[in-house]
């Protein structure tokens, strides 16, 4: 992974950075409940997807 990106549903970056390693935890504790958007950028294109915090 190169970059990802956390954003909410209005589009603000909650969160930014940039990994080097394949596999991805998230911590979504400090969220309030809400539906967000992982950004996920590789060497071999970009994936988003919706994530729903309860």
């Amino acid at each position: 992974m190169e970059e990802i990106i956390i954003f909410d549903v209005q589009g603000r970056i909650i969160e930014k950075s940039n990994p080097n390693y394949n596999s991805l935890t998230l911590n979504l504790s400090q969220y309030k409940p809400s539906v967000y958007f992982i950004q996920i950028k590789t060497q071999h294109g970009l994936v988003t997807r919706r994530i729903v915090k309860k």
